[in-house]
């Protein structure tokens, strides 16, 4: 095992660090503390939240942490994982705050918004208590980067925007330390132009490697099968613009090992990296399929855990039982994260279930003779509860709701859409669920933003969409037969040039029910929210970014007059709930709409009319029930003179 690898063994004796970590990372803009004859002419502080016993005083806390607190650069991708990394430089502790949970409900957040992000972490706190013996409090811990020159340096030297660092954290009487990865990351560029990544869905679960290992076994065993399932088990994919359209059979059907989706995913993510095409990622969700283990591992506590070694570039060693596919590559971008519907579960479900392995590519006779399954699983596997989230909290985010600024004019608002509803039980039995959605403080914090924030352009990143339509046969039939179609009826049927011709009008609100597989709580309160709709609110939303559905679409909200509103169920089987559609919606090919512009000017005035715009993202893991030849992908995003100009979709291909 590495020296490294402790996830929750120490002392509660010591206060430990959660917050920044490498789901949530610090920025610090260099440019902020001006140099002047090669010095910078300001001392760098940041913030950090610490976990710890409400009975330790300030001073037991400031001897236990004194001199035990480091930051340590990430020079590299490859290579063993203490060479990677660069001199440990240690941190100053200039002040030490303890802080008293306050109910979140009762916070002011005119006058303390500090005290909501606490609250935030409070609750996730308060539901995991058992689970953190004795540590019960917060403690606010400003420290100070001391050797600012000689960093600098190194981020020049590597001709890098940027550099990642993690922070150490060492426990010197128990011999161990704990960091939290990737929580830190020192800037030095103009904010006026950036790149990002939008990733989504990538359920990574240690079982996708076992099922994968036991299908490359029983294609050599099956003499039969090699010359077919050999060639798709072995062969490489490489992410590219948009989807392939050659080899088209060979996409169809895809052998998908989610766990390599991500692996290359981080090799390409590097590549942009090292030629300063991309500053950060966000991945809205489903990080993991399921919190345990299918299968009986004591290399692995969780799929947390092995999520993190994948994204850390560590393979374990297996003690000869196993034979890991390695995780050649550490990421060097920074990422954030949100939680999906499937972080929240606990247990595995049968990919036989519900047909499920169509989703890895993969037939029924692939899979023929491979178990994991055990009675019950099936009811299991939507046990979801917050307090089984102990170790996304404790090693990759603490918050389940935050925002981040970039620069002077982009704020990213960042919201959890909460775990399956069980009101919408028909879509979560045929594998299509609701979330919960948003709750009253969600709502408060979302509006808050919104209205306060001076900065221009404001995007929202959630896991499950606001919009997203529900098209099975039955309504394609009698679609096709309305619309006196001579073909069945694809998506660009609906774009809204097209959709015009067969209705009259451009919108979808009238057609289709585009409240299926979304929020079920406040809906319509949010859709106020992002269409403007609210007589307080006229400040519009740039994009909203999110996944799910592990489909590719593209929406545009517009206001709407309120004797027009059309109602929709709001998802609730048992007893119909219906609510208006406060807003005009449109789809089309958006993204390729932007393409068209020559003048900036002309795209500026153009996204600034029609937006918001709702984005959904393919997965990055998985293959979409509905259309299975859409490879895996991401978005790339890229923002110039402060506008967005791209959101590009890049998918798997073969090589």
């Amino acid at each position: 095992m590495l020296e490294f690898d402790i996830m929750d063994n120490i002392s509660d004796l010591y206060p430990i660090i959660i917050k920044p970590n490498i789901g949530q990372p610090l920025f610090i803009d260099l440019r902020k503390y001006h140099k002047k004859n090669n010095e910078f002419l300001k001392d760098i502080y940041f913030d950090t939240i610490f976990i710890g016993r409400t009975d330790l005083s300030i001073d037991q806390i400031k001897d236990i942490l004194s001199n035990n607190l480091y930051l340590q650069p990430i020079l590299r991708d490859t290579g063993s994982f203490k060479k990677r990394r660069g001199n440990k430089y240690q941190l100053e502790i200039i002040d030490i705050l303890k802080k008293k949970f306050v109910d979140i409900k009762k916070i002011d957040l005119h006058k303390n918004e500090e005290l909501y992000d606490l609250g935030d972490i409070y609750y996730t706190l308060k539901k995991n208590s058992k689970s953190f013996n004795k540590r019960d409090s917060l403690i606010k811990i400003r420290l100070k980067i001391n050797d600012i020159d000689e960093i600098y340096t190194i981020l020049k030297e590597l001709n890098k925007s940027f550099l990642l660092f993690d922070i150490i954290q060492d426990i010197p009487l128990e011999k161990k330390k704990r960091i939290v990865f990737h929580s830190l990351a020192l800037f030095d560029k103009n904010w006026d132009n950036f790149h990002f990544i939008h990733a989504t869905d990538s359920h990574v679960s240690r079982r996708n490697d076992i099922i994968f290992k036991f299908l490359r076994e029983k294609s050599l065993k099956e003499k039969n099968h090699v010359n077919n399932d050999f060639f798709f088990l072995n062969r490489k994919y490489e992410f590219r613009e948009e989807f392939q359209v050659d080899k088209y059979q060979f996409i169809q059907h895809g052998m998908y090992n989610f766990n390599d989706n991500l692996r290359i995913f981080i090799s390409n993510t590097n590549e942009k990296v090292r030629q300063n095409k991309l500053d950060f990622v966000f991945f809205t969700g489903d990080l993991i399929d399921y919190i345990g283990l299918a299968n009986y591992d004591d290399i692995y506590k969780n799929n947390y855990q092995f999520l993190l070694d994948i994204l850390l570039g560590i393979t374990r060693e297996s003690d000869g039982k196993d034979e890991e596919l390695p995780n050649k590559q550490e990421i060097l971008a920074p990422i954030f994260t949100i939680l999906g519907n499937h972080d929240y579960r606990l247990g595995h479900y049968s990919i036989f279930m519900g047909k499920i392995y169509r989703i890895f590519g993969l037939e029924k006779h692939d899979i023929k003779d491979y178990r994991d399954d055990k009675y019950f699983n099936g009811i299991k596997a939507l046990y979801s509860k917050t307090r089984f989230l102990k170790d996304y909290f404790l090693f990759i985010n603490p918050n389940r709701n935050f925002k981040l600024n970039i620069g002077k004019q982009f704020l990213f608002i960042f919201l959890d859409s909460g775990k399956d509803s069980i009101a919408n039980l028909l879509g979560l039995m045929r594998g299509a669920p609701s979330t919960r959605g948003l709750n009253k403080i969600q709502i408060k914090l979302l509006r808050y933003h919104i209205n306060q924030s001076n900065i221009k352009h404001i995007v929202i990143l959630m896991h499950a969409p606001p919009i997203s339509p529900k098209l099975n046969k039955s309504k394609k039939k009698k679609l096709k037969k309305k619309f006196n179609l001579g073909r069945k009826i694809e998506w660009f049927d609906f774009y809204e040039e097209n959709i015009k011709k067969y209705t009259g009008k451009k919108s979808l609100e009238s057609i289709l029910n585009l409240k299926d597989q979304t929020l079920i709580y406040r809906w319509g309160t949010l859709m106020d929210i992002l269409s403007s709709s609210e007589s307080e609110n006229n400040k519009k939303i740039d994009l909203v970014l999110c996944g799910h559905t592990h489909t590719l679409k593209e929406f545009r909200l517009k206001k709407n007059i309120k004797s027009k509103k059309k109602r929709v169920n709001m998802g609730f089987y048992f007893i119909p709930l219906y609510v208006h559609i406060p807003c005009k919606i449109y789809t089309n090919r958006y993204r390729n709409i932007i393409k068209n512009f020559t003048k900036e000017s002309d795209l500026n005035n153009w996204f600034n009319v029609n937006k918001p715009f709702i984005l959904h993202t393919q997965g990055l893991g998985s293959l979409s029930y509905k259309i299975k030849v859409k490879a895996p992908g991401f978005r790339y995003i890229t923002v110039k003179n402060n506008q967005i100009m791209d959101f590009s979709v890049y998918s798997l291909f073969l090589k």
